[in-house]
């Protein structure tokens, strides 16, 4: 699978080692790639299609509101990959995250 870094990645091992400077496109196999689009280590490249923007927080908050309570939120967090299939894009845990606090911070100003 084709993938976009987001950190410095090290690939490979023994005289394979290299690394994967943040901004590069690599490709890893499919369990590898998944493992690191789950930490937000890396997004998926979309070979011949242009690049998505990064979604703002706001966009992030609005599609954290379009969840279902029920099946998209794990331990009480917004589930990841249900906010990515809104969003149609990949975003990091960090982002997720600052979101679902700017959610939560609405929700007690607006007495919800």
């Amino acid at each position: 699978m084709k993938v976009i870094t987001n950190i410095t990645l090290r690939i490979g091992g023994g005289k394979d080692l290299s690394y994967a400077e943040a901004g590069s496109e690599v490709e890893l196999d499919k369990a590898d790639a998944e493992a690191l689009l789950a930490l937000g280590h890396v997004r998926v490249a979309n070979a011949g299609k242009p690049a998505n923007l990064q979604p703002s927080l706001e966009d992030i908050a609005e599609a954290i509101e379009a969840l279902d309570a029920e099946k998209d939120f794990k331990d009480g967090i917004p589930n990841l990959k249900a906010l990515e299939r809104i969003l149609k894009t990949s975003i990091t845990i960090a982002q997720r995250d600052d979101a679902w606090v700017k959610v939560q911070e609405d929700r007690k100003a607006g007495g919800q």
